[in-house]
């Protein structure tokens, strides 16, 4: 059995202990190669008992979310949980609201004046390369509802934090198998 599982690690490996995944070789960081929500997981049914996923659900297309989350299920356990952040479209929608730049984030410094449209855009469609673009958004009834649909139950919303590396924007759920 498989204890904990992160797809999309990042630049760097969160924990020793845990498997890693992403669509491309990064040694000492990702375990195992595959494209989520194009291709199955590589492990099998039930070996599981915990998948995390910051920041990359919204990479695979809005059309395939369901049978992404679908995969992850099949192969956790009963029993155990997924946690996904996202970014929140409400957010983005209420900074269009107010005209304003809802917090500090600037991706890689660019545009660090910070204009409240640039900084939605960066934020709903992320910078490149292409294979990396947004292609779905979500909000917390939505993300419910596509947990849902792929058979998860015990769907909760995560407290937010601010100051964590997505900032507002960040919308975190954990569901449960």
């Amino acid at each position: 059995m498989i204890r904990k599982l992160e797809i999309g690690p990042g630049k760097k490996r969160p924990y020793n202990h845990w498997i890693t995944l992403d669509c491309e070789e990064r040694p000492g960081v990702v375990d195992v190669i595959c494209r989520w929500g194009e291709e199955p997981l590589p492990f099998p049914d039930n070996c599981i008992e915990f998948v995390y996923t910051s920041h990359v659900l919204e990479h695979i297309p809005w059309y395939r979310t369901i049978d992404a989350l679908r995969e992850v299920r099949r192969v956790l356990y009963p029993g155990a949980t997924i946690e996904i952040h996202v970014p929140d479209l409400d957010v983005l929608i209420e900074a269009v609201q107010k005209r304003q730049c809802l917090d500090n984030h600037a991706e890689d410094g660019i545009n660090s004046e910070l204009h409240w449209m640039h900084w939605v855009a960066e934020r709903l469609f992320h910078l490149g390369p292409e294979r990396q673009w947004h292609r779905a958004c979500f909000n917390a009834s939505h993300l419910a509802w596509c947990f849902e649909q792929a058979g998860f139950r015990g769907i909760q919303q995560m407290p937010r934090d601010p100051d964590g590396s997505h900032g507002l924007i960040d919308l975190g759920m954990q569901a449960v198998k």
